[in-house]
Parts: structure tokens; sequence; C-alpha cells
């Protein structure tokens, strides 16, 4: 598989093999972002393919100094998410739902892949009250700063800067346990 600068550099090379090796490399992380957000596998598959689409045509803009491509391409998923749900289809579809539509799609919902899987749940559950409901509303359920700001009343700056000290505090937290967790590997595959 290639390495993340590999991919980008094909995909700035217009090579179609790197659009094959980012979809390869990313698609599954970026369609659970979607899901969570629009709970819907057909509305998700079409924002994903739009998002690689998006980032095929958009490569260019692209600065490796600025953040990873991974984080790139997410955000790019979450704005077409986002734009997804404000539109009057989406909205639509969502009002006109029979009930067995929506009872089983929340049990499909609650058997899907989450935050719970991977640990992160208790992560965030160990950030301060301000900052776990900002992370909640902004990542896990796709509202815009100023969507924030609308059901909180919080101001747009300190909902800035809230988050910044979140995710700083969460990658230490995530750093902690990543090495711990090579310790413990190490040690485990030195006893066998």
């Amino acid at each position: 598989m290639p390495l993340e600068n590999e991919i980008v550099l094909m995909l700035k090379n217009r090579d179609a093999n790197g659009l094959s090796a980012a979809y390869k490399s990313y698609g599954g992380a970026i369609y659970g972002i979607v899901f969570r957000m629009l709970r819907s596998e057909e509305v998700a598959q079409e924002v994903l393919q739009d998002t690689f689409l998006k980032a095929w045509e958009n490569i260019g803009q692209y600065d490796a100094k600025k953040g990873k491509f991974f984080t790139w391409l997410s955000t790019i998923a979450r704005r077409l998410a986002i734009d997804h749900t404000r539109s009057a289809g989406f909205k639509k579809e969502t009002k006109t739902k029979s009930i067995d539509e929506f009872v089983y799609e929340s049990e499909a919902w609650s058997e899907s892949p989450n935050i719970k899987d991977i640990g992160l749940e208790r992560v965030i559950k160990s950030l301060d009250e301000k900052y776990r409901v900002l992370i909640d509303m902004a990542y896990l359920h796709g509202y815009t700063h100023q969507e924030i700001h609308e059901k909180t009343q919080i101001p747009i700056g300190t909902i800035k800067t809230r988050l910044r000290t979140a995710i700083t505090e969460l990658r230490r937290v995530l750093s902690e346990m990543a090495t711990s967790w090579s310790i413990l590997m190490l040690f485990v595959n030195g006893l066998m």
C-alpha cells in the first residue's frame, strides 16, 4: 500500500492509480464519517464517491504543510455530507420515512461500528463537559461552528478555541494510549 505522500504525488500527477490507492487506504474511514452523519447507506455511498471525485478535481488545493491528506479528505466528506443534509430532498426523505424504516435504521445504526468499538468513547468521556459537548456536536454529528453557536449561544471564537483545546487533549491521550499499547505488545512478543 502506497504511503500518503506517494498517493498525493500520484493524484497531483493525474495518475488514476493514486485515486484507487486513496480509496483503498481511506475509503472505509471516510465512509464511516459520512454514514454517522447521514445514517443512510445509499446516500453515504454517494457522498463517498463525491468526496473522492472532488479530491481528484481539487488535489492542487491540498497543502501537506497545513495538514494530513486524510484530514483534508475528511473535511471534504464532512462538508459534502452537511450540504446533503441541508438539501430539500434529504429533509423531505427524512420527514416521510415510515416508523418501520426509522426503527430498522435505528437498530442497524446501533449495531454498526462506532466510537465504542475503538475505545474512543472512553477517551471522549474523559474530557471536560464544555469540550465533550462541542466534540460531539462538531465531529460526531457534523454541526458547523455557526450551527453550534445557534444551538448553544457560545461565541464562535470560544467554540473554535475549545475545539482546538479538546483535539489537542484527545491527541495527547491517544498518543499515550498508543505508546502504552506498543510497550505492551513488545512485552507480549518478547515472552513468545
